[in-house]
């Protein structure tokens, strides 16, 4: 009887602790299943976000503004004379994010860059100010907003600024764009000291008596500053062996009544812009003259000014000699480009190209180039030699 009441205890004891594991093998079985259920859950989420992220990427590259519930702002929308542009109403609105825009007898004519996000919610406009920021005689916009993020509990000012380009568009200047959690006089006022400083430009004289003989030598240096630079040339010939390569941003080159640029190698440009980003040329006369070229300049193949990659440029009472193929040549990546009170004459295949071999003898309306008050004349095959 002993005997029978311990194997039971036994049977019961094997049965017991069998019964454990198998419930606890089934319990893991499932906390597996529920954490590669949620290891899915969290994938889809964080591909959802990058897709969302990616929208919200497309849609700033485009100017597109997402949500379209938005109404006017009276109190910011106003008519003013705007220059590059003449009489037009500013028109401000707000919705779930703001957006701005001219216009003329009630239609919208012209659209402002988005303004970046990043975020941000329950924007209000704070104020709009028309002012010449970056003192180039045209008058730019600086919008203040307040706005949150959706983690703070308090509002900040954001402060933009829309620089005038010129050719009837505006841009936002991203080194200046302010995010401050103080009142709304003092950021407008410490904006503005921030603007005049990122605006500011130091003087470089160029000449065979100053510290920097030509360009060249300046923009070979890597030492030397490459932004908010006024290069101010002698009124002289200056010659180079090469042509001369300008990269930086924020520069004015600007010469004199008789400054001339010569270069020697007729397979060069005389200048080209590489990855530059607001420079304004004025008063350059630019040519080849190098020592081998033939009676009638077949061997000169090089162009006057290239760019390339660069964005924001003005060329500006220059006389572009082509001597070669061309006065101007479009390469790659660029934009709004504007060319204003020019000549370009002499050139062998036409006053300016692209990298498609596409030839152009007159002002068009060009996807990269804007020409105002500009002279095109004897270029092309047909053309009489100039010296």
């Amino acid at each position: 009887m002993k005997t029978l009441t311990l194997q039971i205890l036994i049977a019961l004891l094997i049965f017991g602790c069998s019964s454990k594991t198998s419930n606890e093998s089934d319990q893991n079985e499932e906390a597996r299943e529920i954490y590669e259920g949620e290891e899915e859950v969290i994938e889809e989420t964080e591909e959802y976000g990058e897709e969302v992220e990616e929208a919200d990427a497309n849609a700033d590259e485009n100017n597109e503004v997402v949500e379209n519930e938005s109404v006017v702002v009276e109190d910011y929308s106003f008519d003013l004379d705007l220059d590059g542009f003449g009489q037009v109403r500013f028109v401000a609105k707000v919705g779930n994010w703001v957006e701005f825009s001219l216009s003329r007898e009630g239609n919208a004519f012209y659209k402002f860059q988005t303004i970046p996000r990043n975020e941000m919610v329950e924007p209000a406009i704070k104020g709009v100010e028309i002012y010449d920021a970056d003192k180039d005689g045209r008058q730019d916009v600086l919008i203040m907003l307040s706005v949150r993020h959706p983690e703070s509990l308090s509002d900040q000012i954001m402060s933009i600024l829309y620089l005038n380009m010129g050719n009837q568009s505006f841009k936002i200047e991203p080194g200046i764009t302010t995010l401050a959690t103080e009142s709304l006089a003092n950021t407008v006022e410490k904006f503005k000291n921030v603007a005049e400083r990122y605006f500011t430009y130091q003087t470089v004289k160029i000449g065979p008596d100053e510290t920097w003989k030509t360009l060249n030598l300046y923009f070979e240096d890597a030492e030397t500053k490459k932004t908010n630079i006024h290069f101010v040339l002698d009124d002289l010939v200056f010659y180079d062996e090469k042509g001369i390569w300008i990269e930086g941003k924020n520069l004015i080159i600007e010469g004199g009544e008789n400054t001339r640029l010569y270069c020697e190698s007729e397979s060069d440009n005389v200048m080209q812009l590489s990855w530059a980003t607001n420079v304004t040329l004025k008063n350059l006369k630019m040519m080849h003259k190098a020592e081998n070229l033939s009676a009638d300049y077949s061997n000169c193949t090089g162009r006057v000014l290239a760019f390339d990659g660069s964005t924001d440029i003005v060329v500006d009472g220059c006389d572009l000699n082509g001597c070669g193929l061309a006065g101007l040549h479009d390469n790659t990546g660029n934009k709004n480009i504007l060319v204003k009170n020019t000549k370009i004459h002499n050139c062998s295949l036409g006053a300016y190209t692209d990298i498609n071999e596409n030839v152009w003898q007159e002002p068009t309306d060009h996807e990269v180039f804007t020409f105002e008050n500009t002279e095109m004349y004897n270029n092309g095959p047909d053309r009489v030699r100039e010296e």
